[in-house]
């Protein structure tokens, strides 16, 4: 049976739950820790398989890599930890994150996550893969590269109709022209794309370089933004 959804705070294996004032302590601690390398800070990555399992691409791990810090999915919760990088020595710090019940796949796909980033010791790294590899230099997961981080707010034009994206989190959008469109990320073969909640006639793709949007229906030429 599922736990009741909680907005409690937990440090991953072992648990620990934090009160809100001691998450932004720790989340200032964590900005303040050792600096990444210039070319891993500001990437994103997908993960391709964790601990030799392939996960769905909508629930897959992700991780983030700024400021001297990881973050992302572990597969149901957000979760952030310092990092620790030298070449490619690397090591994570134990995570917080947030404290949700899930399915149990997803569950037990976010304690596997945990466990991987508590295991590496070093990685490799190619333009669109990275690995990381335990202390016998093991493969322990694999990730792809995801595109750089969208703005929080964007306006594109596509043909004569223009739109306002909102980014709420990694997995929501809000669509706006004559009105309001709250839009979800759903699997996709191609690029990244997000159906309308409500109405899901209306959809945008990050498709490459390009934006694309079907609104209510109708397909409109390729977008022009930022």
């Amino acid at each position: 049976m599922n736990r009741p959804a909680t907005q409690d705070i937990r440090i991953i294996r072992p648990i620990r739950l934090l009160h809100r004032a001691a998450f932004v302590a720790l989340l200032f601690m964590l900005g303040s820790s050792a600096a990444l390398a210039a070319g891993l800070d500001g990437t994103r990555w997908r993960a391709h398989s964790v601990a030799g399992e392939t996960p769905p691409p909508a629930i897959a791990p992700t991780l983030d890599f700024h400021d001297g810090r990881a973050s992302g999915r572990d597969g149901c919760n957000r979760y952030i930890a310092s990092v620790e990088q030298s070449g490619d020595a690397l090591r994570f710090g134990q995570a917080a994150g947030t404290r949700m019940a899930c399915p149990e796949p997803q569950m037990k796909l976010g304690d596997a996550f945990a466990r991987v980033l508590q295991a590496t010791r070093s990685m490799r790294r190619s333009t669109d893969t990275l690995v990381l590899l335990d202390a016998d230099n093991r493969e322990i997961a694999v990730f792809t590269a995801m595109p750089p981080q969208r703005p929080k707010e964007a306006k594109y034009t596509c043909g004569d109709k223009s739109f306002v994206v909102t980014t709420r989190d990694a997995d929501h959008l809000v669509l706006l022209a004559d009105e309001l469109v709250p839009l979800e990320r759903v699997k996709s073969a191609t690029g990244e794309k997000f159906v309308g909640m409500h109405d899901p006639s209306t959809i945008l793709w990050y498709y490459g370089d390009k934006v694309l949007v079907q609104w209510q229906g109708a397909r409109l030429p390729p977008c022009v933004g930022p």
